[in-house]
C-alpha cells in the first residue's frame, strides 16, 4: 500500500466504457501523512481536504488512509473490525473518542479558520466547511431544528461571562430555553444568597454576588 501511486478503480454509472469503470491514479504523496507528533485532528481535516480536492468517493477513502497512517492512528485502524474499517466516518469518531476531541474544540476550530499562505481558496473553503461539519456532527445536529439550537445557544453563552457560561455547560442544556432557564436561577443565587438546591442545583464553590 506504501507505493507512490495507488490505482482506484472508480464505478461510473452512467460510463461510456462497456465495463462500467474507469481507472484513476492517485499520487499518495499529495495527501497528508500522520507522524507521531502530529495532531490528530489536524491530520483529518488535511486528509479530507485532499480528499475534496481529488474527487475521492467516500468509500474509497479508507484504501488511501491505511497507506498514510501511522503510530496510534494505525493502531486504532488495526482494532477495527472488518466492516468499520471500510468506513471513514466510524474510524474518525474513535479518533475523536481516543485522543478526546470535543464538540466545542471543534466549534472554536470553525470559528477561528484563518487562511495559510499555500492554501487555495476552495481549500479554505473545504476546511471551514468540514470543521462545521464535524462540530454540528459532534453536536448530534442533523436537522434543521437541531442545528438552529446549537447555532443558538452558541450566541446565548457568548453573551455570558465565564464562570456563569462554565455553570450552565456543565449542566448541558439541549435547547436555549433551558440554558436561560439556568441562568436565571444562578442568578436568582447570586443576586438573593438563595440556597442553590432549593432551586435543584448543587452549585459547586462560592458564586459571587450579582448587581441589583
Amino acid at each position: 500500500m506504501r507505493r507512490l501511486e495507488l490505482t482506484v478503480l472508480e464505478n461510473r454509472n452512467n460510463s461510456n466504457n462497456t465495463d462500467g469503470q474507469k481507472q484513476m491514479k492517485i499520487d499518495l504523496k499529495r495527501f497528508p501523512e500522520f507522524r507521531d507528533k502530529d495532531s490528530p485532528e489536524a491530520f483529518l481535516v488535511s486528509f479530507e481536504i485532499a480528499c475534496h480536492d481529488f474527487q475521492v468517493r467516500e468509500e474509497d477513502k479508507m484504501m488511501i488512509l491505511r497507506a498514510r497512517i501511522s503510530g496510534p492512528l494505525a493502531e486504532i485502524y488495526a482494532q477495527m473490525t472488518e466492516e468499520q474499517s471500510q468506513n471513514f466516518e466510524v474510524y474518525e469518531q474513535l479518533i475523536y473518542t481516543r485522543f478526546g476531541i470535543t464538540s466545542e474544540q471543534l466549534r472554536e476550530k470553525f470559528r477561528s479558520v484563518t487562511k495559510v499562505r499555500e492554501e487555495t481558496y476552495a481549500q479554505l473553503g473545504a476546511k471551514i466547511k468540514t470543521y462545521l461539519t464535524r462540530w454540528l456532527e459532534q453536536e448530534n445536529a442533523d436537522t434543521v431544528p437541531k442545528i438552529r439550537e446549537v447555532i443558538a445557544l452558541e450566541q446565548f453563552y457568548d453573551t455570558i461571562n465565564g464562570q456563569l457560561k462554565y455553570l450552565i455547560k456543565e449542566r448541558n442544556p439541549k435547547t436555549i430555553e433551558e440554558a436561560a432557564g439556568l441562568a436565571d436561577k444562578i442568578n436568582e443565587i447570586r443576586v438573593h444568597g438563595f440556597d442553590g438546591p432549593k432551586f435543584g442545583l448543587d452549585l459547586i464553590g462560592p458564586l459571587p454576588r450579582a448587581s441589583r
